[in-house]
């Protein structure tokens, strides 16, 4: 979906510089389907990944140029919008282009870790995957000895976090769930080598457990 994203904005943007020259008064009705569509799907997207200059960005144009309640401006002032906006996309695509990834970089030292979850051999570590850990695979991870298990700490605010936390109430629900279970909650955040968020947004979820399974 994200190279469909880019592949959209960058459409948007072609139609939006062709708009500068003359066209019938229907090419500008489709240019505003075409951008609220678009930055309408943004606004979700930065939402999502949690962009919230983006958020309000994309709102705004969705706004501007929604094809439902028209905004009627005069011809050199939609001119400048069009150009400001078609900039504006184009430095999205590359500004988001890494959020919208979702790939662990392929860094020898990703594997090395592990090899050393899997074997056991992992020291008190900070977790790996603090960029996507989405990505993760609780099978992958597999079940760790006890001293090599989760101190968890819960921490106030979100951009403190290792983790965002959100709590299913099923355990096939359970996602990358592994990071946590079975661990022990710590009173101090020194202690912890895993410092949690709770979110009440699903899809703002590093990790989806169960309040059974969550660490006590």
């Amino acid at each position: 979906m994200s190279i469909g994203f880019a592949i959209a904005r960058i459409i948007t943007v072609i139609l939006l510089f062709w708009a500068l020259d003359r066209h019938p008064y229907g090419y500008y009705k489709l240019l505003r389907f075409v951008v609220c569509s678009v930055t309408v799907y943004g606004t979700y997207f930065s939402a999502k990944l949690e962009k919230i200059g983006w958020v309000w960005t994309f709102g705004i144009i969705a706004i501007l140029f929604n094809p439902l309640i028209p905004i009627y401006l005069g011809k050199g002032t939609w001119q400048i919008i069009d150009l400001a906006v078609g900039i504006l996309l184009l430095i999205s695509i590359f500004v988001l282009r890494k959020s919208q990834s979702g790939q662990v970089d392929e860094d020898p030292k990703n594997e090395i870790a592990l090899d050393k979850l899997r074997t056991g051999e992992a020291d008190d570590t900070k977790w790996i995957y603090e960029k996507t850990p989405d990505q993760c695979d609780d099978k992958r991870i597999g079940e760790r000895e006890n001293h090599h298990k989760a101190r968890v700490f819960i921490v106030d605010q979100g951009y403190k976090a290792d983790y965002k936390v959100y709590f299913v109430d099923q355990a096939h629900q359970e996602k990358n769930a592994a990071l946590i279970a079975g661990g022990e909650l710590v009173k101090y955040e020194h202690q912890a080598n895993a410092k949690v968020y709770i979110v009440n947004r699903e899809y703002q979820a590093d990790i989806k457990i169960t309040r059974k399974n969550f660490p006590s």
